[in-house]
């Protein structure tokens, strides 16, 4: 693979090898992910009694340069560097505490959850994240970073599936709504596995 670069495309699977993730820059900044259409569906279509992806997908926002790649979630890092944060999205393990103290990474939260209504699901999660893209940006102001993300969420008309929190877009607040209660149903289904154990 060619040396990593800020704002190129980068198969996430690809940061599990640490001499790859290295290149990523130990500064602040924020990453956007994008996932390939057939993910996307999934991660909208999640309940078969709604079509997200129909009614959304004029408010989902496609790669310039890959059509078939949908900007799914944005991120900033600003107590901590780009390659950390990313990191902790890829590499984190699922154990009972991260998930009960609610310290697993939001972006695993939301995928275990929509995919596999567990947020228990550690491997099957990390095969998800296998299939997605990132993409990272350093901005070493970190005082600009909350703004760029707050652009990135809404003032530019398009719609983030996997960002909770800030996510003021309004043709996606049912969906959103659907999200919350999946993730509720996912952490306590977890919770109740461990109890079993």
């Amino acid at each position: 693979m060619e040396k990593l670069k800020e704002g190129m495309l980068i198969p996430a699977k690809k940061l599990r090898e640490k001499e790859i993730l290295k290149q990523i820059p130990n500064k602040p900044g924020y990453y956007k992910w994008w996932a390939p259409k057939k993910l996307t569906k999934k991660f909208l279509d999640f309940n078969p009694s709604y079509t997200y992806f129909e009614q959304l997908e004029d408010v989902l926002e496609r790669h310039p340069k890959q059509e078939n790649l949908y900007y799914i979630y944005v991120g900033i890092a600003v107590k901590e560097s780009v390659r950390d944060r990313l990191n902790w999205h890829i590499n984190q393990k699922h154990s009972k505490s991260s998930v009960k103290s609610g310290f697993l990474s939001t972006f695993r939260q939301t995928i275990s959850s929509l995919c596999f209504d567990n947020q228990k699901e550690e491997e099957k999660t990390n095969q998800v994240i296998d299939e997605l893209f990132v993409e990272y940006h350093v901005v070493e102001d970190k005082d600009t970073l909350e703004k760029i993300e707050l652009e990135e969420l809404n003032q530019r008309g398009y719609f983030r599936p996997l960002n909770i929190k800030g996510n003021q877009n309004i043709e996606g607040s049912l969906y959103k709504k659907e999200l919350q209660k999946r993730r509720k149903e996912a952490y306590e289904k977890a919770m109740k596995d461990w109890k079993e154990i």
